[in-house]
This record gives C-alpha cells, structure tokens and sequence, in this order.
C-alpha cells in the first residue's frame, strides 16, 4: 500500500526577496492584507472598505501600473526564453499558474535590463505620491529593487545563476544554455531535449531546502511535480493525490490502498523521461560506449573497462574492469503495475469475464475493456467496432481500468520459476532445503518442479513428470541436452502457469536464486518481449538461470517448434538462445544478473547486485552461499 507523508512545499512558491521569500501570504486577485508593521496600506482594498476618491485614484494609477510591469515582464519573458522545444518541455508560463493566485510581477532592471521577480504587494504610502522622473519604468525598477532575478524550471539561467527552486543549482550545459537542476552529470543527459553535452560548470550557489517535488506513495497536492522521469502528479480526490505513470478516470489503481475510484486530474507537468535522440545517438550491446557518452537502453549505464573501452550495462560486476561510469544512466520507463493488493484479489475479474462493476482484471496483460454502457470484458486486447466472436456485435473497446502485468502476490514483477531434477541424487536434497526456508524458486510467485520419466515430492510440491530423452556431448563439450528440455518446456507450456506472470525463470537445483534481486533487474523490461543474455561466453544465455519475458514464452509456444531445429548435441540454453533470435525476441544483455563460476568464473555469493549464484552442488555450500547473498543489500540502480 501507499506510505503517504506529509504534503511537500510547493514546486513554484512566489518569489520575493530573500528577506521575505517563502514567508509572507500569498495575494489573491480580490484582496490583500496589510503589514501591521507599517503605516502604509494596500490599495487593494476589501470589498466594502471605502476610501476617498483621491486614493482612488491612487489605486487606479497603480493598478494599471501593475498592468504595464506585467505586460513588460512577459514581453521580455517571451524574448529571453529558451529555444521553443525548451519551452514545450516545461518552461514555466503564467497560463500555468492557478488563477486563485497572482503570479509574481516581472520587473525590468534599469540598470541592467534583467528580468526579476518583483513582490506582488503594491503599496501606496498616505504622503503624496510623486511620479520617479524615470516614469513608469522607473517606477517599476523602483518596486523591484528588492527583488532577486532568479530562474523557474527549465529556464535558461546563465543570466540569473539563482534558482527558484529548494535544492537546485544553477548548471551549465554550454556557454549558451544553463539550467536548474538538483545534480548534473557530465556528458549528454538523456532526458534533456537535445544529446549536447553538458560541461556541468556550477554557475550559482545551491538555492536552500530540499527537492519539493513527489515520489510515487507522497501526496504531491502540494509541490504538482514528480522527482521520477515519466511521472505525473495525478488527483485521486480533493484529499490525496501521487506520483504515478498512468491513470484511468473513474477506476482503481493497484498500487493504492483500497478500490476507491481515481479523478485523474493531472496536477502539473510530467517529469522528463528518455528523449527521442538516445536511440540514434546512444549505443548498446557489446559497442563501445566510451565515446557516445550514453546508452541506447532503459535502465543501463556506461562502464568501463578502461580510459578506452566500456559497454552499456545494468551494472557492472565484471573481473578486471575500473567499472567507473561515464555519463548518465539512461531512465527506464516508469513500473506500469505494482504487486496486487488484497482488495483487487477478491474485487477484480478474471479472463474473459464481465468486469463493469470493479474496472479491474486480475491476470497477466489483461485490461478492462467496454461493449457498451451494460458491459465490459477482461481482454488482452480490443479493436473498437464488430467482434466476430460476439455475434458481430459493436465493441467501444474503451478502457475502463489499468492493465495487469501478472498475478504478483509477493512482488513486482510477478515471477514464475521451474527446476528439473533428477529424482535420485543431490538435486532433491537442495530442493528440499530451499523448501524449508521459502528460498530460491520458493520465493517467487509461483513454482513448479518438473522430472523425467518419475515423480516425487518437495514438500508441498508434486513434481510435473514428462518424458525422458537420452543425453549426449554438445558440441561445446557440455550436455547434449536440447530433446530433453524441449520435454520439459512442452510439460511447462501444457501446465498454463506462465500465462498469469510477467516472466518465466528456468533454475538450475544448484544455482542460489534471490527473487528479489531478480526483479530488480527486470522491472525495466515489463512489457516487453524480451530474454536475458547473461554470459559474454558466446554472447548467449548460460543454463543455470534462464529468463523470458511473458510474450517471449508466448511467441516460443506458438512458433518455437515449426521455426527452430533442435539438435541433440546442442545444450538446452544454446538452442533457446538462438530460437529466441528467430523468433525475433528482443536480447537484454545483463551479465550481472548472475554469478556464474562456469561463465565469468567468478560466483562471489556477497555480490549485492547477483540475482543468483552457480553451481553449489551440495546443502551446507548452498545455504552458506544463501546466507551471504541475503546478508548483502542489493546495490542501487536509477530506473
């Protein structure tokens, strides 16, 4: 459920001198106070206080002077923005400001022409007035001489070097643009608008106080800004609001703490996520990232083995490399699910049945779909018009709740885990260990066990029994075991599980899996079709931990046996490899993913970031190895 905290400061308070900033009251358009410490008074008078019809006149005068400090401002405003697609990206506008609350005046600096934020409160004092003799610009300057010039948003402030913003700096991308930011990167920032990049030069002081904007589980009612890229303030009433990806107006959210209905009124702009030039400018795979500065992928970052070569990786875990950093982390797409809650799995519906009343399905790639006003389908899909398995009848095919990503009842994403073993031997006594701690493939949302030509128990768990094959040397001179496995995924495609989660693991008995760590690493991947390469030995797919994703799985069951030959002297995670590339199954290279002495030669069980640990081949290692896995904290990613 959601962890609500206390309301955060507002994204853009109004800016007045540092002597008042953030602590005087905020002015509407009908009304204002006056400072009881001064004998002057507002002009802008309460309804019904009358005053003589000399000041008046007074307020007339400087109400249209206000006019002209405002149309000044904003024509300079207009002149000294950024490049147009700056502005489409977030520049502040005064349109954006709430119409209860008079936006800052902008004030012309006579001495030096800069734009600056000038208190709204116009006072007249009881003494006569007298016109500056610089006129209504000097007037102007003389009310904002107080005033400190600072910069909102992603506005350029190579000029101002102060920023309006708690815990920004003002950093330099080039001699041309800055802007204001929390931190900077050196190098090209994939979620700016342009791949230039950024000498990061501190051109200011860090403006004071801590970033006002939301995470996903704050009510950002407050601050309407969201720190993750891709995310947006949404409203779910007038009493709680939060960072999220999406959100359907008039259904629940999974990621909340009840099935209450959500307003979706977006409060604010989105966070900035990948821009459109990282695929072309930015590299991937095996290429060396050195030079680009960035990577192609959601969630990978440039490291290197070097000062001259370096590869786009999740993290960096691998012998003999610096594995220091260049550039920034390329963001990944915002989670589109979280893990199902309580309430949506005794309230929402199942495949293919009617889900009107709760707007919410319960499944893997499910979403609720309508007909008409009297009903609505749980769906993978729906194409608005005539459905043939209907009766022909007309389809609208509006979504009325959020897709679910897999029935993820211990975390997202949901995981399904298998193992093969033997029923004589050392496999069953690991199975049965990691059975007694809910460890390993126990840990994931769902397991099966799967065994040839026989059948056992592991606790709880019957094994799934499938024919046997005989097993030969591959070609690489390890098991020719491709007829076999290819039994065991057709006892794995018959069962149906895979069907309700987000990926499917194949795990070797003697390979230490921590499933959390595991979805860590694949959270950037909901989604997509996708498997893992996680061995730069014949850039392929090592045996021991074996990853798809959900449309992987379904692309194999349809096409895999038509399309791809399967050789006996080939091994199991060779031949998924290349089927997986026939079939068009996109590769995500992530070798830290395992710690795998038989690929890396290397399975150091206190690697924080290894989802699994291979082989330890007998019970006291197994554990030893469990026991230090789970006593390190995984190392953090950015996505």
């Amino acid at each position: 459920g959601l962890v609500r905290s206390a309301p955060q400061p507002p994204l853009r308070p109004p800016i007045v001198s540092p002597s008042t900033a953030m602590s005087g009251p905020r002015y509407a358009m009908h009304g204002g106070e006056s400072d009881p410490d001064s004998n002057e008074e507002s002009i802008l008078a309460e309804p019904g206080d009358h005053r003589s019809s000399r000041r008046n006149v007074l307020a007339l005068l400087a109400v249209s002077l206000f006019a002209s400090v405002i149309l000044l401002g904003g024509l300079y405003s207009h002149m000294a923005q950024p490049p147009a697609q700056a502005r489409h990206r977030g520049a502040r506008s005064r349109e954006d400001m709430e119409l209860s609350e008079v936006p800052p005046a902008a004030a012309i600096d006579a001495d030096s022409s800069r734009r600056s934020v000038a208190p709204l409160k116009v006072k007249i004092s009881e003494s006569d007035f007298t016109m500056p003799a610089t006129g209504m610009l000097g007037l102007a300057a003389e009310l904002g001489s107080e005033a400190k010039a600072v910069s909102v948003g992603k506005e350029n402030c190579n000029e101002t070097r102060a920023c309006a913003t708690a815990g920004t700096l003002c950093y330099e991308q080039s001699e041309s643009y800055a802007q204001c930011r929390a931190s900077c990167v050196k190098g090209p920032d994939p979620t700016h608008w342009d791949g230039k990049p950024w000498s990061c030069k501190e051109l200011g002081p860090r403006t004071p106080g801590d970033d006002p904007c939301g995470v996903p589980g704050e009510d950002c009612r407050s601050s309407r800004c969201c720190r993750s890229p891709g995310m947006t303030c949404f409203e779910k009433n007038a009493s709680w609001s939060t960072c999220k990806a999406e959100c359907i107006p008039g259904a629940p959210d999974f990621a909340d703490v009840d099935s209450t209905p959500w307003t979706c009124k977006r409060l604010g702009e989105t966070a900035s996520g990948t821009a459109d030039w990282v695929h072309d400018q930015c590299v991937d795979g095996y290429a060396n990232c050195v030079t680009a500065g960035c990577c192609k992928h959601a969630g990978h970052q440039c490291f290197k083995q070097n000062d001259y070569f370096g590869m786009c990786k999740l993290a960096c875990t691998d012998p003999g490399w610096s594995c220091g950093t260049v550039g920034s982390r390329t963001p990944a797409p915002p989670p589109t699910g979280a893990r199902m809650p309580e309430w949506a799995m005794s309230t929402c519906a199942a495949p293919e049945t009617g889900c009107l009343e709760s707007r919410c399905c319960i499944g893997m790639d499910v979403q609720c779909y309508e007909k008409s006003e009297g009903w609505a389908q749980c769906k993978e899909s729906c194409t608005p018009g005539a459905h043939a398995d209907d009766n022909n009848e007309t389809w609208s095919c509006k979504p009325l709740g959020p897709r679910s990503y897999g029935v993820s009842t211990k975390g997202f994403p949901s995981l399904y885990c298998f193992s093969v073993l033997r029923v004589d031997g050392y496999e069953a006594g690991l199975l049965r260990a990691q059975w007694e701690r809910k460890a390993g493939i126990f840990a994931c949302d769902d397991y099966s066990l799967l065994t040839a030509d026989g059948s056992t128990k592991i606790g709880d768990v019957e094994t799934i029994s499938f024919p046997g094959a005989p097993i030969t040397v591959s070609v690489d001179n390890t098991a020719g075991n491709t007829e076999l496995f290819l039994h065991a995924w057709n006892a794995i495609i018959a069962a149906g599980v895979w069907k309700n989660h987000t990926f499917t693991m194949k795990v070797d008995p003697d390979a230490v899996l921590v499933a959390d760590r595991a979805r860590w690493h694949l959270l950037p991947q909901v989604g997509k079709k996708i498997y893992v390469v996680n061995c730069p030995k014949g850039d392929m797919m090592y045996g021991a931990l074996e990853v798809f994703s959900y449309y992987g799985i379904k692309d194999w069951a349809a096409r895999g046996h038509s399309l791809c030959s399967a050789p006996n002297n080939w091994g199991e995670d060779k031949y998924m490899t290349n089927c997986m590339d026939s079939l068009g199954v996109a590769r995500v290279h992530d070798e830290s993913i395992i710690a795998d002495a038989l690929c890396l030669g290397a399975g150091d069980c206190s690697d924080g970031r290894a989802a699994a640990f291979h082989p330890f081949k007998d019970v006291g290692r197994w554990l030893q190895c469990w026991d230090r896995a789970t006593g390190t904290s995984p190392g953090t990613i950015a996505v």
